[in-house]
C-alpha cells in the first residue's frame, strides 16, 4: 500500500498539538489531518473554475484562430483566445503541464487536450449544434 506522508504528518502534528492544549481545550478547526487527495482537490478548485469558465459552450468557435474570449479545438489541442494584456494572468491559473508552451503565442493558449480532459473530470468537444437553426 502506498502511504499518504501529508496524512501521515498532518495526524502527527495534530496528535502533538492535542498532547499540548490544556485539558478540556477544543482542537482549533485548522488543525486536522488532511490527505493528498483532499490539498489537490482544494489547491485545484481556482484552476478548475476558471477553464472551466474559458471552455463555456457558448464560447465555442469553429474558427482556427478564435475571436477574443473564445475557444476551439484543432487536433490534439484547445486553443483559447484571451486578451493580451490578461494574457499572463490566465497562464498563471493554468497547471503548467495542462499548457502547450508550443503552441501558445500572445493572446492565444494552447492546451493538451487529453490532460486537459483528465484534469477537468470529463471530454471537451464541440458542441451540436444542428438544432440552432430552429430558435
Amino acid at each position: 500500500d502506498d502511504i499518504d506522508v501529508l496524512d501521515l504528518s498532518s495526524s502527527v502534528l495534530c496528535d502533538i498539538f492535542q498532547e499540548n492544549l490544556p485539558p478540556e481545550t477544543a482542537m482549533p478547526e485548522w488543525c486536522r489531518t488532511m490527505t493528498l487527495e483532499e490539498y489537490q482537490e482544494r489547491a485545484f478548485e481556482r484552476p478548475r473554475l476558471v477553464l472551466n469558465g474559458l471552455l463555456n459552450v457558448d464560447r465555442y468557435s469553429k474558427e482556427r484562430r478564435p475571436p477574443e474570449g473564445c475557444w476551439t479545438i484543432s487536433g490534439d489541442s484547445i486553443l483559447v483566445t484571451v486578451p493580451t494584456l490578461g494574457f499572463s494572468r490566465a497562464l498563471s491559473d493554468i497547471p503548467d503541464w495542462i499548457l502547450d508552451d508550443t503552441g501558445s503565442s500572445s493572446g492565444q493558449i494552447a492546451l493538451r487536450r487529453g490532460l486537459l480532459e483528465d484534469f477537468l473530470g470529463r471530454q471537451v468537444k464541440s458542441p451540436r449544434r444542428w438544432l440552432s437553426f430552429l430558435s
